[in-house]
């Protein structure tokens, strides 16, 4: 799992803004991807980032939807499915996929957290405060509040106060 976010814990500003995102966050993100078989994300991530999707890749992509349907003219970039994080994760588990990399949006980050699903969290926050717009988690306020994940390292992405924090799943 990986995610950015700003101090006061967004994902997104108002109207899906992401442009606070530092260019080294988003290099830590192609780099991440790179190094997974599968992304699977919710529609509202799709929808801001399909743009950047390649209709040829290695990498499957799955969105999590309860509107498949609605998405029929880019099947060419994603399979569509109208089923639970647990349940698509299961699928792909005996399709015999092992890397597996959850992108967003909110729902997804607290399914995977709440259900000790993702082995690795990665979390950036960049130091900016949006005030509004999509909050990166509901019910807790940081990955710290899961008691089944573990703090193992923080360092700085940039030297504009961007910092990286990697939690792992507890044994």
């Amino acid at each position: 799992m990986i995610a950015a976010i700003s101090t006061d814990g967004f994902i997104a500003g108002p109207n899906n803004d992401t442009s606070w995102i530092s260019k080294e966050d988003t290099t830590l993100l192609r780099q991440t991807i790179k190094k997974h078989d599968v992304l699977v994300m919710g529609s509202r991530t799709f929808d801001q980032y399909k743009f950047v999707f390649k209709e040829t890749t290695a990498r499957q992509r799955y969105v999590l939807t309860s509107r498949p349907t609605d998405y029929a003219k880019h099947n060419n970039l994603a399979h569509f499915v109208d089923l639970s994080l647990v349940n698509l994760l299961e699928d792909l588990s005996l399709s015999g996929y092992m890397s597996v990399l959850v992108l967003g949006g909110s729902r997804l980050y607290e399914d995977c957290l709440t259900h000790g699903i993702a082995n690795e969290v990665l979390i950036s926050i960049e130091p900016t405060i949006l005030d509004r717009g999509t909050t990166f988690l509901s019910v807790a306020r940081s990955v710290s509040d899961y008691p089944q994940y573990k703090l193992v390292s923080t360092s700085n992405l940039n030297s504009e106060g961007t910092i990286l924090r990697r939690y792992l799943l507890k044994n």
